[in-house]
């Protein structure tokens, strides 16, 4: 009878320690709950290891501007917020976002979320989301409206759409978009109806992170370039063309030049050759001339037809490259036959290998955006089918120089990191990896503008291995 028992207890210690190991592994593989708020360093009160930013946030924009963070004494909560201030505001914005090193914020599509932080502002501030893609790059979303202008603390709230399919994850912040004052702490985050402003900061021992005391010294103005290392314009390489234009005044090349390769009154230049439009220096840059849609002549005294502009190097073998130039944007145009369009704007073309196979990105476009497109072969859009990869948001002023920089370049795995710069910051990134065909492995480089009048100036290609 006592062997029975002892066998029967020892069943059922068997039974319990099989429950308990099912239970832990139950535990461990759940899938995190994302319909409560998320816990994220929201009240900003743990320092990363440079002891100047809140750890798991970093300090972004775009445009020209002048800005100023410092951590302020007078809190919403705790003992840190964030201050930023922004002076000679021409354009863009700056803002505080959530890591965009691994995953950010996690999310379940088809749901929507409410993104929540109090504030004080004289400017003028909105929330902005940025989403991972299941490619792994990360794009402008959405953003709220201008949110009201408050002297004392107020709670600001967005929910967002629905997360679109293939989105890993999101970034989030609260945008100053002038100049003026934006002091922000107590973000919150959560699916929509959650307590999105409830407050988890991460703990002060994090091997990753230190407690540092807020201070009320004067701000530090730091230049307007604020990108993490990670992502600063590419430099070095070898510089294998630049163009400083520095030519007479007039016409450099036309279309007619190409299009009449054996007419004895072609106008033709060593670096450059355009399939449409007309190339002009003037005043020590290149220019458009004034867009239209007539044919040019040999001289283009009988229009430009730089309303299409397609400006590329004769050199036909790019492959990893850097294409850095300034641009400034003079005014958008319209013609009878080229209506104006979201895509009107200025673009730099990578891999050119043909009107129909071809790479680009777009800087300054008429709806505000920027823009990864491919195009390959086989579709009613002059004999091809455009891909968008990756898209942004940049705003941009008119008649301002601005610092544009596109890089592409063949990575281990066979596929193509493609990348855009715009006043030192990285506005828009894509890989390729075979969408909607093979990945362009070389070509040419150059400019296209569609119902955009511009100039532009320094052009560089750097070659890297």
């Amino acid at each position: 009878m006592s062997s029975l028992r002892f066998r029967s207890l020892r069943m059922l210690l068997v039974c319990l320690m099989l429950l308990a190991v099912i239970g832990i592994a139950i535990f461990v593989t759940r899938p995190p709950d994302v319909s409560a708020g998320v816990s994220f360093n929201q009240g900003l009160e743990t320092i990363d290891r440079s002891g100047v930013v809140p750890a798991g946030w970093w300090r972004a924009g775009y445009g020209t501007n002048t800005a100023s963070w410092w951590f302020n004494a007078s809190t919403h909560g705790g003992k840190i917020a964030q201050g930023l201030r922004i002076t000679k505001y021409r354009s863009g914005d700056r803002k505080l976002l959530t890591s965009q090193t691994g995953n950010g914020l996690p999310v379940i599509a088809g749901r929507q979320y409410d993104v929540s932080a109090w504030y004080r502002t004289d400017g003028t501030a909105e929330f902005v989301v940025y989403r991972k893609t299941s490619t792994g790059t990360w794009v402008f979303w959405t953003a709220s409206s201008v949110q009201p202008k408050s002297s004392v603390w107020r709670r600001g709230i967005f929910t967002t759409p629905v997360v679109p399919a293939g989105t890993v994850g999101l970034s989030i912040g609260l945008a100053l978009g002038s100049n003026g004052t934006l002091i922000t702490d107590d973000y919150g985050f959560g699916e929509k109806g959650s307590a999105a402003g409830v407050t988890t900061s991460l703990p002060a021992s994090s091997s990753s992170a230190t407690t540092a005391p807020p201070t009320t010294a004067p701000p530090t103005t730091v230049p307007p370039t604020t990108t993490p290392p990670t992502t600063t314009p590419p430099s070095g390489g070898t510089v294998e063309l630049y163009d400083s234009f520095s030519r007479p005044n007039g016409l450099i090349t036309n279309e007619y030049a190409f299009w009449n390769p054996s007419a004895p009154d072609r106008i033709v230049d060593p670096t450059w050759e355009m399939n449409s439009g007309s190339l002009f220096a003037q005043d020590g840059a290149a220019n458009t001339g004034v867009p239209d849609d007539r044919d040019p002549n040999a001289t283009s005294s009988t229009g430009t037809n730089s309303a299409i502009f397609r400006a590329l190097t004769k050199r036909r073998d790019w492959i990893n490259t850097s294409v850095s130039m300034r641009l400034r944007h003079e005014g958008f145009v319209s013609t009878s036959s080229t209506p104006a369009v979201a895509w009107d704007g200025v673009h730099i073309m990578l891999r050119y290998a043909s009107e129909e196979s071809l790479y680009y990105t777009s800087v300054n476009r008429r709806d505000g955006t920027t823009q990864i497109k491919k195009k390959v072969p086989g579709g009613v859009s002059n004999g091809g089918t455009y891909y968008t990869l990756a898209s942004g948001r940049f705003a941009f002023q008119q008649g301002v120089w601005q610092d544009v920089q596109a890089k592409i370049a063949n990575q281990l795995d066979g596929s193509v990191l493609i990348q855009l710069w715009a006043n030192g910051n990285l506005v828009v990134s894509a890989t390729d990896a075979g969408v909607g065909g093979a990945v362009i492995r070389s070509g040419q480089v150059g400019v296209r503008g569609d119902n955009s009048r511009f100039s532009f100036d320094d052009f560089t290609v750097r070659t890297f291995p």
